[in-house]
């Protein structure tokens, strides 16, 4: 895989002392999923250093594309390995019941709506 000879940066596991494996799925018509070891001279613990690490040339990275479609549009970030690249659908919550809803959780899912409003006009 063309991954192996460049940089790539790393996010650790901090309860098992591991890095993430990045998950990739492959261009041919199975699409089957490749679990790529990142090997660099960087490790990040945090979102934004990772980033800034990135559009400073230090190496690859793998990250959600609402993190990145800025960067990205703004040509701060170039997309790499594009024939392995699939959009991610998003993220899900699932409550078991509509019904006795805890007011957390109604909060938490209104708070994480609005968030996905913001980027969207951000992003168009």
């Amino acid at each position: 895989m063309e991954l192996a000879q460049h940089n790539c940066l790393a996010y650790p596991f901090t309860s098992s002392n591991t890095l993430a494996h990045w998950s990739l799925s492959s261009p041919d018509g199975d699409k089957h999923t490749v679990i790529f070891e990142p090997k660099g001279n960087a490790v990040f613990n945090d979102d934004a250093s990772m980033l800034q690490a990135a559009m400073q040339g230090v190496g690859l990275i793998k990250h959600l594309d609402l993190w990145v479609v800025k960067q990205l549009r703004e040509g701060k970030l170039e997309r790499v390995l594009t024939k392995w690249y699939s959009p991610s659908p998003g993220f899900y919550l699932y409550n078991p019941s509509r019904e006795n809803m805890p007011r957390k959780i109604r909060v938490f899912m209104d708070f994480l709506i609005e968030k996905r409003e913001l980027l969207k006009r951000h992003q168009g």
